[in-house]
């Protein structure tokens, strides 16, 4: 898990933070709770959480996010499902979860490593199906988590796949310490 801290815009925070009044849910262990939908293009996207802290998780002092990815269009597309992240920002109580690609591994005598298909797993999701993808938050975690899944245009164009940004909306994350 990569872990950036940055700044962001107050705003943003104000928005999530009434959002999550709104749709105020919490984790009880093992239990999907209702949770936020966002749609762009064909997708689909829904935020749950799993609270890791019971006998039937090991007891670990950890709040699972969810995110699914739905195709809701009646074409197929295809969507890598490994070494897209996440990375993530946190600010304070607030964070946004980046499920996102890279082109190249890493450069070596200044010429790009292009990754191979296979480690990306891509997947072609059909219309109304689904993937998942999970990040782990430590207890106490964040408050109020915005989850994000993006492809460029250049990994689309060299990979085939779809291309384009979706966001989960937010999900309210309460933890007991």
């Amino acid at each position: 898990m990569l872990i950036m801290k940055t700044n962001i815009v107050p705003i943003a925070r104000i928005i999530a933070a009434v959002i999550s009044l709104l749709t105020a849910c919490s984790t009880s262990t093992g239990e999907k709770p209702a949770s936020s939908t966002a749609s762009a293009s064909k997708l689909e996207a829904e935020l749950s959480s799993f609270d890791l802290e019971s006998p039937k998780f090991g007891n670990k002092k950890q709040i699972q996010l969810d995110v699914e990815i739905r195709n809701a269009g009646e074409t197929t597309v295809l969507l890598p499902t490994k070494d897209i992240g996440p990375a993530t920002d946190l600010d304070g109580n607030f964070a946004i979860v980046h499920f996102t690609p890279d082109v190249y591994l890493s450069t070596a005598d200044g010429l790009p490593i292009p990754k191979a298909k296979s480690e990306l797993a891509i997947v072609e999701l059909r219309p109304h199906e689904a993937i998942f993808l999970s990040e782990i938050f430590e207890k106490p975690a964040p408050y109020v988590v915005i989850a994000q899944y993006s492809i460029s245009k250049e990994f689309a164009e060299r990979y085939g796949t779809w291309s384009g940004k979706i966001e989960a909306g937010s999900i309210s994350l309460r933890t007991n310490k």
